[in-house]
């Protein structure tokens, strides 16, 4: 599959999942010099709920910036331009314009092309061109500098760890921006059970998302053939949204079934 292929496919599943007032967390890692701010690693990450605590800071210095910027009720344009900016290799946080070298196209990997996995969030992964990991005493500094912040931390290391992206001094991974989007419906397995004949299924989905083009499929085992195979999305009952949130509920008769599969589908 091209990059081309990769990114197109991430970006009509975002045009599919997200809508007005999802939230925003970007977070960075950059060097400083006198042409800008190069980024080492990045990632932004799309929520359908709002920010539940505000965690943003930006430190910067001569040799570098790091940074976590949190922004809650977005609107479905402005999301999509930081992500096809993002796509092109720029971010823009706390008034900065962080870029990914690169010295040709940019690199897309995206684990949407997995096949088994179990939560299907939307990803892609935007690589740069190979950059020199700063020297020791250039990290030396960084580190102190760090150290004497607000907010303080213990070195590159532990802002890294922080923020859950990668130290540049230890990885050989080129320097990349990581984009995931969470789905706006979520099938609550907590909630949901498989008692006597019944199969109950809970789900939940943003206030502003259209269920009509939730799709959700239910396999019973050991099952009697086809029969054991249902689309089942219009046995759903949608309560009115309350705080943000619609639930829906479906209470599914599967005769002498001892395990079901519930398949949900977004757009």
């Amino acid at each position: 599959m091209s990059d081309e292929t990769v990114m197109r496919s991430f970006r009509q599943a975002v045009e599919d999942w997200v809508c007005e007032s999802y939230a925003i967390d970007i977070r960075y890692l950059a060097g400083v010099a006198a042409d800008g701010a190069r980024l080492w690693e990045a990632s932004i990450q799309l929520h359908p709920l709002p920010i539940r605590k505000e965690m943003s800071f930006h430190i910067h210095a001569s040799q570098f910036a790091v940074g976590q910027h949190q922004l809650s009720a977005q609107t479905k344009s402005s999301l999509l331009r930081t992500l096809d900016r993002a796509i092109h290799g720029s971010i823009d946080a706390h008034g900065w314009e962080l870029v990914l070298g690169t010295e040709g196209p940019y690199g897309m990997y995206s684990e949407m092309t997995h096949r088994n996995r179990w939560f299907s969030d939307l990803h892609l992964q935007v690589i740069g061109s190979r950059a020199p990991v700063p020297a020791p005493v250039e990290l030396a500094r960084i580190d102190n500098a760090l150290r004497r912040s607000k907010p303080p931390f213990d070195g590159l290391a532990d802002a890294a760890r922080w923020l859950g992206l990668n130290d540049p001094a230890l990885t050989g991974n080129p320097p990349a921006i990581n984009i995931r989007v969470n789905p706006p419906v979520d099938l609550m397995v907590s909630e949901s059970n498989l008692t006597g004949d019944c199969l109950r299924l809970t789900l939940r989905a943003h206030s502003r998302f259209d269920v009509s083009r939730v799709g959700v499929a239910v396999l019973d085992y050991p099952g009697s053939g086809l029969t054991s195979r249902r689309q089942v999305s219009m046995e759903i009952k949608w309560k009115r949204a309350r705080n943000g949130l619609r639930e829906g509920m479906a209470l599914i008769r599967l005769v002498g079934a001892d395990s079901a599969l519930a398949m949900l589908m977004i757009g």
